[in-house]
């Protein structure tokens, strides 16, 4: 399943879970139940873990590649959550003022030219 179509069915999956927290709570009010409260608790964790499925699975997937003897200028790149950045800059082209900023993740660089103010960060 590709990480979009994953997302959208954890975030439906989590509405789904709300709107059962919402009638629990609506029957918990009517009348209390031990069964109702316990139930209500079991989804509320659930709601939790799924929204931290939701925010666990984001990662990127930047990859630049240009060709015999071009340039790559003025364009940084910058990914947040867990990034894999590919620049396959091939036919000695050369990268200016291009750095490449995550946050964590795993960087490749590959160039043939000159490289000139382009640093790679990776933060952690």
């Amino acid at each position: 399943m590709q990480q979009t179509s994953w997302s959208r069915l954890i975030a439906a999956i989590g509405f789904l879970v709300a709107c059962a927290v919402g009638v629990l709570t609506n029957i918990i009010t009517e009348s209390f139940s031990w069964t109702v409260s316990v139930a209500l608790g079991v989804l509320v964790v659930v709601g939790m873990i799924l929204a931290g499925l939701q925010v666990a699975g984001r990662s990127a997937r930047v990859e630049q590649r240009i060709g015999w003897r071009a340039r790559l200028a003025d364009s940084p790149t910058v990914a947040a959550g867990d990034a894999t950045v590919d620049d396959r800059i091939s036919g000695r082209g050369d990268v200016e003022r291009s750095g490449i900023d995550v946050e964590t993740g795993k960087v490749t660089r590959r160039v043939r030219g000159k490289v000139a103010g382009s640093g790679i960060t990776i933060k952690k």
